[in-house]
């Protein structure tokens, strides 16, 4: 687990976010394949394996959600990406893979922010009652 009050620049900000790499991986393999410079690997279409690889958590979270009984919009892209796929419109389910990878990333930057505001407000209210000699909670 990592120590979101300790950053590598000192300037209070958090953490570098691993979803933003690797949906930045996705997006330029992604382009390569809209420019037609990378468009397939043993045949298959680079849009299509970006697709499957790009989007196995939110499959997999979307189908295990699904088994608890919930139904989440996640669920409806997974429903709109198979459908895509299924009338061979590879780039257009990876595109829509993409999306969600830049939302989840983003999301988990969000929250990160948040976590780490929370602890540096804690620390500094705690250091605020041991400098006027008050106990702290």
């Amino acid at each position: 687990m990592r120590d979101l009050g300790s950053t590598k620049d000192g300037r209070g900000t958090p953490p570098a976010n691993p979803y933003f790499s690797f949906a930045a991986l996705v997006g330029v393999l992604l382009l390569l394949n809209l420019l037609g410079v990378f468009t397939t690997i043993f045949g298959i279409d680079t849009a299509a394996i970006l697709t499957v690889l790009g989007g196995y958590r939110i499959f997999r979270n979307s189908i295990a959600a699904l088994l608890e009984g919930v139904i989440s919009a996640d669920l409806a892209i997974c429903v709109a990406v198979i459908a895509a796929l299924a009338i061979g419109e590879y780039l257009a389910a990876a595109e829509a893979m993409f999306i969600m990878l830049l939302g989840e990333g983003l999301e988990a930057y969000a929250a990160g922010a948040l976590r780490l505001r929370f602890i540096v407000r804690r620390k500094d209210a705690a250091a605020r009652q041991a400098a006027a000699g008050r106990p702290r909670d």
